[in-house]
């Protein structure tokens, strides 16, 4: 098939998908009220949703495009890829639901390849461009779900203060997560929060937890809860616990802080070693597209493109195994 043909291909596609995504969405309907306790009445271990929709975003979420997008992923992807977006998209704090995280990474591949290739012509640009888009996605909610962790386990020291002088003045546990979900910042206060509301809704403490643990995925946390968990089963003074906790958190923190300092160097290498050849291969290919074009024409391009590419996997491997020290 002619690069020529790429295009209107790639368009009918689109246009295709989508008018099959809005019909099967005009025709789907949801039990709203349903949908919204499911998050909080699941079992444990079960697929997570994003916890910080809000009021307005889950009406949004009932807006055609919306329910377009949905529609289309369901086609497009397995119910396990689907599952894995909750997961993640749930620790990233993104009130995105899967099926609209899916099908706008799909949209998003195709509109960088139809850009680059009309723009250039270049089916090489194309590519580079349609594997950027396919990137794009996973790094941001990666990011996203990293920098949300760094926050609550910033935060997770003081909010065990809080809650361990609320406990010595009299209050109970619930009443002292209620505190912390009122007093402390997001997203402290908000998973806070969401311990309380699945627990009025009937969902066992130790079940709770776990799910908090889960939608969070922090080393800090998962202590917390096992010592909660410990306590709840053998008894023992709450308050000098999460005390003992909360100090050993903020000291984890300070050797972190100690260590990724100690490490930049090594990290910013390899950040630049993976980054400057993507960025020769755009460069080159927007000024001489012909010139990588023969990487993909040349019988022996496609191998020197493949040997390139595990040299630079093997090398990033190398710079991460050196800079990452488990403690």
């Amino acid at each position: 098939m002619g690069y020529h043909l790429l295009v209107p291909l790639l368009a009918f596609m689109a246009v295709f998908m989508f008018c099959g995504a809005f019909v099967a969405a005009g025709k789907a309907k949801k039990a709203v009220l349903s949908d919204r306790l499911k998050k909080y009445t699941r079992p444990a271990g079960a697929a997570l949703e994003a916890p910080l929709a809000d009021e307005k975003n889950r009406e949004a979420g009932s807006s055609v495009w919306r329910g377009a997008l949905r529609a289309l992923s369901r086609t497009l992807t397995p119910s396990n890829w689907r599952r894995r977006a909750q997961r993640e998209l749930a620790q990233a704090g993104l009130s995105l639901h899967p099926e609209e995280y899916v099908a706008l990474h799909f949209v998003l591949i195709v509109a960088f390849t139809l850009a680059a290739f009309t723009l250039k012509g270049s089916p090489f640009l194309a590519t580079a461009a349609a594997v950027t888009a396919a990137l794009l996605p996973p790094l941001y909610v990666k990011s996203a779900r990293a920098k949300r962790v760094v926050q609550f386990n910033n935060q997770l020291g003081d909010g065990l203060t809080l809650m361990a002088n609320s406990l010595r003045a009299g209050l109970s546990f619930m009443q002292a997560a209620a505190t912390l979900s009122k007093e402390m910042p997001p997203p402290l206060a908000v998973e806070f929060g969401r311990l309380l509301r699945e627990i009025k809704l009937g969902v066992t403490t130790e079940e709770s937890l776990q799910n908090m643990l889960e939608r969070v995925d922090s080393r800090d946390l998962e202590l917390l809860v096992t010592a909660i968990q410990i306590q709840r089963q053998v008894g023992g003074n709450l308050a000098e616990i999460l005390d003992n906790i909360g100090e050993t958190i903020r000291e984890r923190i300070r050797l972190k802080n100690e260590v990724k300092t100690l490490t930049a160097q090594g990290r910013i290498s390899g950040l630049i070693i993976g980054i400057l050849p993507l960025l020769i291969i755009a460069a080159v290919s927007l000024i001489n597209p012909g010139y990588m074009l023969t990487l993909l024409t040349h019988p022996v391009g496609p191998f020197l493109l493949l040997f390139a590419l595990c040299s630079e996997l093997v090398g990033l491997a190398l710079i991460r195994r050196i800079v990452s020290i488990d403690y």
